[in-house]
């Protein structure tokens, strides 16, 4: 289609000066138009159970495959594709992330009025966003100080709904019992953020490993 402007006396007029019906690629089946942006309908049921899981803390690559095993359908053939799926929750979600990271950070400086020994420390990216926030209860503090010989940090892979690795501290005292000294929320998995979670859980809270 081409369209051509034209301004006669002082009002704008658009005009349609050729209009090709013909098209230039084959058509989608009916299957495959199901995938189209335009087309990414999730159903009132699915609605609710991807709700449900989303509150789970469950990530969306982990919703879409839950659904495609419940719905005993093959990986992909969902009637709406992730970004569908992350695109709803985002839209469907009462609290906004931003928001839910400024609340972490209001609990944080809670607890440590409450208790001197909590530390927490948090870095912000270039447009003043929360990037990584590692936190340490004061009784965490306390007890590495009586089992804090050998300590092992680990990380889940983006289970909870903001897709960020969630590392953790602890050792296992003379009991056979686990004990938590902290953990760290990461924006990513590069090695710059494991290295900044690692320093500043070493000069912070002057853990050594």
């Amino acid at each position: 289609m081409s369209i051509a402007k034209d301004i006669i006396d002082g009002i704008t007029c658009w005009t349609v000066v050729c209009f090709d019906n013909v098209h230039n690629h084959d058509l989608l089946s009916d299957k495959e138009v199901s995938f189209l942006p335009a087309y990414q309908n999730i159903d009132i049921v699915d609605q609710k159970r991807i709700t449900l899981l989303a509150r789970a803390g469950c990530s969306m690559g982990l919703i879409r495959r839950v659904l495609e095993l419940e719905k005993e359908v093959d990986p992909g053939q969902l009637p709406f594709t992730e970004n569908a799926i992350r695109n709803f929750v985002q839209s469907e979600s009462s609290t906004n992330i931003q928001s839910d990271a400024l609340e972490l950070l209001k609990i944080c400086n809670s607890l440590k009025d409450k208790d001197g020994d909590v530390q927490y420390d948090f870095t912000v990216d270039a447009c003043q966003r929360l990037g990584h926030i590692i936190w340490k209860f004061g009784d965490s503090i306390r007890a590495y100080e009586i089992f804090g010989d050998v300590v092992v940090f680990d990380t889940t892979y983006r289970l909870n709904r903001y897709e960020m690795p969630l590392g953790v501290w602890i050792v296992v005292d003379n009991h056979g019992n686990s004990i938590f000294f902290g953990c760290v929320l990461l924006r990513n998995e590069k090695a710059s953020s494991f290295s900044w979670a690692l320093k500043v859980n070493t000069v912070v809270f002057s853990i050594f490993f």
